[in-house]
């Protein structure tokens, strides 16, 4: 009985701890990508998210604008009205090809991770900022690489009256297609570490406005 009476207590403090807890938000949020490779910069994305009771740390949130975001929260640190996540996983799935930071890598999304600092304001007003990074889908970047698909020099269209330059293709890995297979390992290793230090360096700083209830 006296263990029952303890279970069933500590059923309701987290009942009423979950009740109490704003759980529910929607809020709209201001995306400004820095890179040099990325065709978009900056878009406003209506945003939802649903964050678990405290004891568990977790969120999941959605956002939809010019792509998909979905990610889960880790708050490692969780207050009334502050906190902090880390980690972020999630996944990024834009309505465009020319909306991820390599163009050039062809692949259907790519993973998320990130992390940020979240301030209630007043009662459900809360203000998110944070930080995120964008890393193609290794899964199907890899076998593409090391089955050659990038391994040949693309042609380049010059137009002579106008001067334009390349337009977008698959990358110039070397001018002679190589058969040793060491060289070729090498290659294929430079241009994925060329790939995700170019994700590495284009940083997705987020600021949301959004209410709880």
């Amino acid at each position: 009985m006296r263990k029952a009476g303890i279970v069933a207590g500590t059923l309701l403090i987290l009942a009423k701890s979950a009740s109490a807890d704003k759980n529910f938000g929607l809020g709209l949020g201001y995306d400004r990508v820095f890179s040099d490779q990325a065709r978009i910069i900056d878009t406003l994305k209506p945003n939802i998210h649903l964050r678990a009771p405290k004891y568990t740390m977790l969120e999941l949130g959605a956002e939809v604008g010019k792509s998909l975001v979905l990610d889960f929260k880790f708050h490692l640190l969780r207050f009334d009205r502050f906190s902090l996540h880390l980690i972020d996983p999630g996944i990024y799935l834009p309505f465009h090809d020319l909306f991820f930071t390599r163009q050039d890598v062809k692949r259907s999304f790519d993973f998320i991770f990130g992390g940020g600092v979240d301030v209630f304001l007043y009662q459900g007003l809360m203000v998110s900022l944070g930080a995120r990074w964008m890393f193609p889908n290794y899964f199907q970047v890899m076998p593409d690489v090391k089955d050659g698909k990038y391994d040949q020099q693309t042609a380049i269209a010059e137009d002579e009256g106008t001067g334009s330059g390349p337009p977008l293709g698959p990358p110039m890995l070397w001018s002679i297609p190589i058969e040793d297979p060491a060289a070729k390992a090498l290659n294929h290793a430079n241009f994925l570490k060329d790939i995700y230090l170019d994700s590495l360096g284009a940083v997705h700083l987020t600021f949301d406005l959004r209410w709880y209830w």
